[in-house]
């Protein structure tokens, strides 16, 4: 193959690029999988797979038993229970009376309201973090 002194210069010059690209992303990525690998203990490790076997057994237990009181979502929200009770107590209230008022078909029909409710709050929360991003500083921030 006959290369000319152009193609030569071009293959160099591509592959000097994408190496000092890379070598900064290598370094960092090992360094940062051994900070957080050696800073891991067993004593956390242990908690978090029990946490993770205990939630499927909660799955497991609420899809084969009818009866099962427990959800899975339940005992994720237990823990952050101070920053939103107002929330859920507000929301099962509204449950508690669209199925008084109008039973299930009122409920069915009520489901895409609220839902585009949460939809709309998080799409005006990702436009006000991508103007935040955009110009440089924080736009939104989320109550707890």
């Amino acid at each position: 193959m006959i290369y000319s002194k152009r193609q030569e210069n071009k293959v160099n010059w591509q592959s000097i690029l994408v190496g000092l690209l890379l070598i900064p992303v290598n370094t960092y990525w090992i360094a940062m999988t051994e900070m957080v690998w050696t800073s891991l203990h067993r004593l956390g490790s242990a908690f978090l797979f029990g946490g993770i076997f205990f939630t499927f057994f909660l799955a497991i237990m609420r899809r084969k038993f009818i009866w099962w009181p427990f959800h899975p979502a339940g005992y994720a929200i237990a823990f952050s229970i101070d920053d939103f009770w107002f929330t859920i107590l507000i929301s099962s209230i509204i449950k508690w009376l669209v199925l008084r008022q109008g039973g299930a078909r009122l409920y069915r029909r009520s489901i895409p309201f609220f839902l585009g409710l949460v939809i709309g709050e998080y799409m005006v929360a990702c436009g006000w973090a991508l103007l935040g991003v955009i110009v440089g500083k924080p736009m939104y921030v989320v109550w707890t």
